[in-house]
């Protein structure tokens, strides 16, 4: 597997596990191979626009995903739109997390 694959391996998932935790997936972008853009017409940068529940869920997502994926909901200028792969491309926690993600991890999250 390469870096490529990690990477659309962790954001397939993170995708998937929004989409059943946090909110249903509408709009949907990807500005990079290693970010995407969630529901951006429902939360504009630079607005904080999701509600308390829902952001418990979401950090509680990042910490299933182990460091390997950020949230722009977290940064001074909330983008909470926006995910982004946290892990350089040589970092072998991405390639374990995303073995990890392909052995069935996550499946009954």
């Amino acid at each position: 597997m390469s870096y490529l694959d990690d990477v659309d391996t962790v954001l397939t998932a993170w995708l998937g596990w929004y989409g059943r935790h946090v909110e249903p997936v509408g709009q949907l972008a990807h500005p990079s191979v290693s970010k995407l853009e969630i529901n951006r017409d429902r939360h504009p940068r630079w607005k904080r626009t999701i509600p308390a529940e829902q952001i418990a869920e979401i950090r509680r997502g990042v910490q299933l995903f182990e460091g390997s994926i950020a949230w722009g909901g977290d940064k001074v200028r909330a983008d909470e739109a926006h995910f982004w792969i946290a892990r350089l491309q040589e970092d072998p926690l991405l390639v374990f997390f995303a073995e990890r993600v392909r052995s069935g991890y996550l499946n009954d999250e």
